[in-house]
């Protein structure tokens, strides 16, 4: 069993993309077929095995939502990397017993229980402080042929970053370990986030000269960090909504999955 963090929160400003739909509303609770898109995501949650509790990070305590898991609702902090660290802390007051949480932003609806039962399974499986999951850039094409992600060039594959991830308890209730303000730094700023990878793992990268595993180990030397970099089948983990464009894609997927339940 294992809590999961919902990353929610963000409400797209005039000149955003998105602001002719969400009108100053937070963006997780824009209508995608028919319900919020944090709703979807916790509705795969309610059905998956394995999750125990859930927390929602960055919306309003009075916001309307259904889990069948026990469900937090915790405010926003400012920045989403303490989003993070605070919900797994808040989880863990309630769970003694629990080691790591699952991370999940509240933006992907096509996720299910089967894929987050996979994500459980990954984490569970070794002893590591952090956990990042990598999509195969024909992975994500084979669903979205338009999509704009931002891929690292590696020496067998091009990949970008899903948007879930899990963390060990013990290292959110560190808030003195130099990472968690580095990431807060560089989270605006290219300049900081290439030196916070090295820029000797930025060249290598560029000529592509890193596999996966070698990227993980060079960034663990160079953060002084223990972090573990999964392989993920499951493109629907890096669709997320930034664009008008990324709506139609996604209610494209989720009718077709609602009509396939309806046929059988």
């Amino acid at each position: 069993m294992m809590d999961v963090v919902v990353v929610a929160g963000g409400v797209p400003e005039r000149g955003d993309p998105l602001y002719a739909f969400t009108q100053g509303a937070y963006k997780v609770m824009l209508d995608i077929s028919g319900k919020p898109m944090v709703q979807w995501v916790l509705d795969a949650l309610s059905d998956a095995p394995s999750v125990q509790r859930v927390a929602v990070v960055g919306l309003p305590p009075i916001t309307a939502l259904d889990c069948k898991k026990p469900l937090i609702m915790l405010p926003e902090s400012g920045e989403i990397i303490e989003n993070v660290r605070l919900g797994a802390i808040e989880l863990a007051k309630q769970n003694a017993e629990a080691a790591k949480v699952l991370i999940i932003s509240a933006d992907l609806p096509a996720i299910t229980p089967e894929m987050i039962e996979w994500l459980i399974e990954r984490v569970q499986e070794s002893d590591h402080e952090l956990y990042g999951f990598s999509l195969n850039r024909k992975i994500i094409e084979a669903v979205d042929k338009d999509s704009r992600q931002i891929y690292v060039h590696l020496k067998n594959e091009e990949v970008c970053l899903a948007d879930v991830g899990g963390l060990q308890i013990d290292f959110a209730n560190r808030p003195e370990h130099p990472l968690w303000q580095r990431l807060v730094e560089a989270r605006k700023s290219p300049t900081r986030q290439a030196a916070l990878l090295g820029y000797d793992v930025l060249f290598l990268l560029m000529l592509r000269q890193l596999t996966l595993k070698e990227a993980e180990t060079s960034i663990n030397r160079r953060l002084g960090i223990n972090a573990r970099a999964v392989s993920c089948p499951f493109a629907e983990l890096g669709l997320d909504v930034d664009r008008p464009r990324d709506i139609d894609v996604l209610e494209d997927i989720l009718t077709a999955r609602m009509a396939a339940v309806k046929g059988n």
